[in-house]
């Protein structure tokens, strides 16, 4: 099969919806609870028939989010000399420990989870055979231990660990050289101040600097923005989550400046400032995230 006829091949899968990530991630998750203890010689017919029921949920998931493989590999097409084929095989791989691992009990979606493992089974790819900028030895070391430990954690609470408890996971005195580690792993997410200073902000999409939606290819692209989006605004202190989600009509209302300034008690120009301090504040989260 040439790569254009797999890429239109993956394009006609129907997404699943929340509900059926969460029927067959429960049977995978069933599954590997199975296989984690017994080998398959020692398996009674009943577990034999939910490994059966878990292998065939498993397949069904890779192969419905294989569309966001295709996504994030095109956009490390341009970073890498890495064939195109090759891309998406890593982040098949990736893809497949992402449905091996999903926990659908923790109330996230699934492409939020499989987006970062999709991303890591690339990037470490791309670092293993090419590097245009040679990184040392002990940096490269560092940043896997700063991935395991954040896909560790977020595999069992569904949020980012703080960079002082990563340091303290890793046995690292000094959190600065994590700090380091993250900020300059940060993808560029744009989040325009500059609509601020209008009484009419800028929709979700536009916040995430997004395409409009009907030229989005994948659209487990968008919904894995917006989901990303909502963890990190949920993740910062709730009345700079609420200022943010009134200003940007998430959940609310539309509310303009002069009106917030009235409700959080401070003048205009502070809201604005608030806001903007609370944007970058994000924009970290997401860095994390991804």
């Amino acid at each position: 099969m040439s790569l254009s006829d797999y890429l239109n091949s993956v394009g006609r899968v129907p997404l699943l919806t929340s509900d059926e990530e969460i029927i067959l991630g429960g049977q995978v998750r069933e599954m590997v609870r199975i296989l984690e203890k017994k080998q398959e010689s020692e398996l009674t017919r009943e577990e034999m028939r939910l490994v059966k029921i878990g292998r065939r949920a498993k397949n069904r998931m890779v192969t419905a989010n294989l569309r966001l493989v295709v996504n994030v590999a095109k956009k490390f097409r341009p970073q890498t000399h890495m064939k195109m084929e090759d891309l998406l095989q890593e982040g098949s791989i990736g893809l497949i420990r992402a449905v091996e691992k999903f926990d659908p009990t923790r109330g996230y979606k699934f492409s939020t989870y499989a987006y970062w493992w999709i991303r890591q089974g690339i990037t470490r790819a791309g670092e293993n055979q090419e590097s245009e900028i040679r990184v040392p030895s002990h940096i490269q070391r560092l940043t896997k231990q700063i991935a395991d430990v954040q896909a560790e954690a977020f595999r069992q609470t569904g949020k980012q660990l703080s960079v002082e408890e990563i340091a303290k996971e890793i046995n690292e005195p000094d959190p600065k050289k994590i700090q380091h580690v993250i900020t300059s792993k940060i993808s560029t997410f744009s989040l325009d101040i500059n609509t601020l200073e209008s009484d009419r902000p800028s929709s979700l999409l536009d916040i995430l600097n997004c395409d409009n939606e009907a030229q989005i290819e994948e659209d487990a692209d968008i919904q894995m923005k917006i989901d990303l989006l909502m963890m990190a605004i949920n993740a910062i202190e709730p009345n700079d989550s609420l200022l943010i989600k009134k200003r940007f009509g998430i959940g609310f209302e539309k509310v303009p400046v002069k009106d917030l300034a009235v409700e959080f008690g401070m003048s205009a120009q502070g809201v604005r400032e608030r806001i903007t301090r609370t944007l970058n504040k994000i924009r970290v989260v997401i860095g994390r995230f991804c």
